[in-house]
């Protein structure tokens, strides 16, 4: 039986109001959109697709259509919103101040939005999104129009899907028919990609052949095709859009925001996983002046280091070994990003980077088992090593270790004895299976270590704080970096807070790492400077620490990344081991291989740390 995909499409070319200038390629956007949709589609989806275009796109019709039409959408479903379109900001309900620091609603301004009527918002979209996402569906949002800006449309043939943005505060109650009146200021988070033609405070280019975005996005979507994964698909468009965007004199950079435990790995409108890949884009900045690699220290490249790291650059991602590559070094690190040294004549092309010397040492891992079991594991590690250096000559300094015991191979944590995955029989597919989850072990804790020594920006001027409630329901702020609560069978609660009072804007990402070895972006956002404390987790009812029956202790880790320019958050996440805890019989697996004027700190990172231990 063939999955459904559920498609609703909305362009706006004209609008209702006389005042709010006409688009030239929202329409456009539409009909490609589709044509790609029905044409890649079409044999494998039951595709189910409407579109809104102009007069259709009212408030009401989009809002109406949204819920009767992906309302039914079931868990093996996929759900896709694009919207072509004027976008504006407004000010906030008051009540959302503590959340949302900046004020501010991002909206879609529907036909009949203005002169009197609502634009759609941003925290309206949010309850769509919980509305649809209770049953489980692959869900993708498309935005291409401006979320700020107070600029007038340009007259030359590059215009502007934006319009001047509203001055009175939103009513509270008008949000989605008196939602948040109803059941709190607690905006419902969902499992969803947002894939935005730009950041918050940038404009999108409209054109008589489509949006800027929309364009660069289908461009990359049909030489790629539909298997390409939401991480490549990202990396390639932005920098479609940079690169046209640079042309006409304009600045844009789409933004790819994954929330719930979005894979960003996994297939355009599809969700399923892509082929592991351990080389990683190669793309000239004109922000920076320098050839950069989307591998950056979250990925493990040392951010010091006496000897330098050394990258094998290819024209192709599937080039093979050693051809047509040249070789470059790695200049400077950031948390997600790095420079090369690289002079190549091309800087509109996109270049693929593998590191072939990395100056840190490998991580130590006891290895027990019979001579033959040990041979197989080898084996498998020589066919793909999955960018792990490990030693099996310290198992003294190890923390982790595999064992192959009556036909099992083991994945155990030493420190606590406990089992984290197993594979049987002893085969090289139960081999390849352990070393994935291997690999994602390591990963989550190397991006645990995460820190940068030497940050030109002060870490203390960036609070990160767990405040609790008092028994006057007052909140209370706890001091460092290691919180201990008292569980007495009831849900404890608290606020994780960011007060930014730093000279300048800066971009944070809270993660946090879970049990099964799962990396999550709970929130990412700007912070401006001077500004009050942002809550960023412990609004939400379900928002709470607790412990399981049998358990006498837990310990929550959580880490604040600080960057100055805006990460790719989602390519942070890392799902959970699944099967935490179990031997899986033949497991499935597929082989994958500062009072004066100071000047703006630009690269720079460091990373603030608050764990959470919960005891009986």
């Amino acid at each position: 039986m063939k999955r459904s995909l559920f498609a609703l499409l909305v362009g706006i070319d004209k609008y209702a109001a006389p005042e709010i200038p006409n688009l030239k390629g929202c329409v456009e956007d539409v009909e490609n959109l589709e044509y790609f949709i029905r044409g890649e589609y079409d044999e494998d989806f039951e595709v189910n697709l409407i579109t809104l275009l102009n007069e259709e796109a009212t408030r009401e019709n989009i809002i109406q259509t949204w819920r009767e039409h992906f309302g039914q959408a079931g868990p093996a479903d996929v759900v896709f919103f694009h919207y072509s379109g004027h976008g504006s900001r407004e000010p906030s309900a008051p009540q959302f101040k503590e959340f949302y620091p900046d004020g501010w609603d991002e909206t879609l301004v529907c036909f009949d939005s203005r002169p009197h009527g609502l634009d759609l918002a941003d925290k309206e979209l949010a309850v769509l999104l919980h509305e649809v996402g209770q049953h489980g569906p692959h869900m993708v949002i498309s935005l291409d129009s401006c979320h700020s800006g107070s600029g007038t449309r340009s007259t030359t043939p590059l215009s502007l899907r934006q319009i001047s943005d509203k001055t009175s505060p939103r009513d509270f109650d008008s949000y989605l028919d008196g939602y948040y009146r109803q059941n709190g200021v607690s905006i419902p988070e969902t499992k969803h990609l947002l894939m935005a033609s730009c950041n918050r405070y940038e404009t999108a280019a409209d054109s008589q052949g489509g949006g800027l975005y929309s364009r660069g996005l289908l461009q990359v979507l049909e030489e790629e095709g539909r298997n390409v994964s939401y991480a490549d698909l990202f990396l390639k468009s932005r920098y479609q859009v940079n690169q046209k965007a640079k042309e006409m004199s304009h600045s844009q950079h789409p933004q790819f925001e994954a929330y719930g435990h979005f894979n960003a790995y996994g297939k355009f409108l599809d969700g399923s996983p892509v082929a592991n890949r351990q080389r990683f884009p190669v793309q000239y900045s004109p922000e920076d002046a320098a050839w950069t690699f989307a591998m950056g220290a979250i990925n493990g490249l040392p951010s010091e280091g006496v000897n330098p790291i050394e990258v094998l650059v290819y024209p192709e991602r599937d080039a093979a070994p050693g051809s047509q590559s040249m070789a470059a070094r790695v200049a400077w690190v950031g948390s997600t990003r790095s420079g090369l040294d690289l002079t190549f004549a091309d800087k509109s092309t996109t270049l693929y980077g593998e590191v072939i010397s990395l100056p840190v040492p490998p991580v130590a891992v006891a290895l027990n088992g019979s001579r033959e079991g040990i041979q197989v594991l080898k084996a498998a590690l020589n066919e793909n090593s999955r960018g792990m250096q490990l030693d099996f000559d310290q198992p003294g300094e190890a923390r982790y270790g595999l064992d192959m015991q009556a036909n099992q191979i083991l994945l155990k944590d030493l420190a606590s004895g406990n089992l984290i995955i197993g594979a049987s029989p002893i085969d090289d597919n139960s081999a390849h299976y352990v070393l994935e989850q291997l690999s994602r072990v390591l990963n989550w804790e190397r991006s645990l270590q995460l820190q940068n020594n030497h940050p030109k920006l002060n870490p203390g001027d960036v609070s990160f704080s767990f405040f609790k409630p008092d028994a006057l329901g007052n909140e209370e702020w706890v001091e460092g970096e290691v919180v201990e609560l008292k569980f007495q069978g009831e849900a404890l609660r608290g606020k994780l807070k960011v007060r930014n009072q730093s000279p300048q804007q800066v971009y944070i990402t809270l993660l946090y790492y879970a049990e099964d070895f799962g990396i999550h972006p709970l929130v990412s956002s700007s912070i401006d400077p001077g500004t009050g404390w942002m809550v960023l987790w412990g609004a939400d009812p379900d928002d709470y620490f607790y412990l399981e029956d049998g358990d006498r202790h837990s310990e929550e880790r959580f880490k604040l990344l600080v960057t100055t320019e805006q990460p790719d958050s989602f390519l942070l996440e890392q799902e959970g081991i699944e099967h935490f805890g179990k031997v899986l019989s033949n497991p499935s697996f597929r082989k994958i291989g500062n009072l004066r004027k100071q000047e703006k700190v630009k690269n720079d990172w460091f990373t603030r740390e608050l764990r959470v231990k919960v005891e009986r």
